[in-house]
């Protein structure tokens, strides 16, 4: 990267390159999202990137525009609703 001293640079700038910066990050996350959902399904094994689920093994139950919906294995009480790009599904 380059020699880029943030602190010289006036607002407007600053906001443009927030701008600019935060669009290619929503570009990328829908990137992400759109193939995981080609290669997830409904009824898929998952797990999800976040502490309160380590090591749980959930079933995709509906798969939604920006969300999932999962339920833990062998106890279909525990629901959740996860974004998409936090599931990682498990080989059969």
């Amino acid at each position: 990267m380059n020699n880029f001293n943030i602190e010289l640079q006036n607002t407007e700038d600053l906001r443009s390159l927030r701008n600019q910066i935060t669009r290619e990050l929503n570009r990328r996350t829908k990137v992400l999202r759109n193939q995981l959902k080609v290669t997830i399904q409904e009824g898929d094994r998952v797990t999800i990137d976040h502490p309160k689920t380590d090591g749980k093994v959930l079933i995709v139950r509906k798969m939604k525009i920006k969300r999932a919906d999962v339920v833990e294995e062998g106890n279909t009480f525990n629901r959740f609703t996860v974004p998409i790009t936090m599931l990682q599904k498990l080989l059969k």
